[in-house]
């Protein structure tokens, strides 16, 4: 069973792992997946996806109306 965490519990994982809410993985990582997911209680593969799916979900948020309108079909 995968275990889902709220948004604000990626954002937050964010916040740890890089020091702040960032957009993208390539800012100084203060915690490694390893030790986020002792805290968050998945595994380190999954904190990757994660993080890694609220960085694409901010990307596409920033798009162009059209083009975030495309993207979903």
């Amino acid at each position: 069973m995968v275990k889902h965490l709220s948004k604000q519990q990626v954002d937050d994982l964010i916040k740890l792992k890089f020091g702040r809410l960032v957009t993208s993985n390539k800012n100084k990582q203060y915690a490694s997946n390893a030790t986020l997911s002792k805290i968050f209680g998945v595994s380190a593969t999954r904190v990757r996806q994660l993080y890694m799916d609220r960085f694409q979900a901010i990307a596409d948020e920033q798009l162009p109306f059209l083009e975030r309108l495309t993207k979903r079909t």
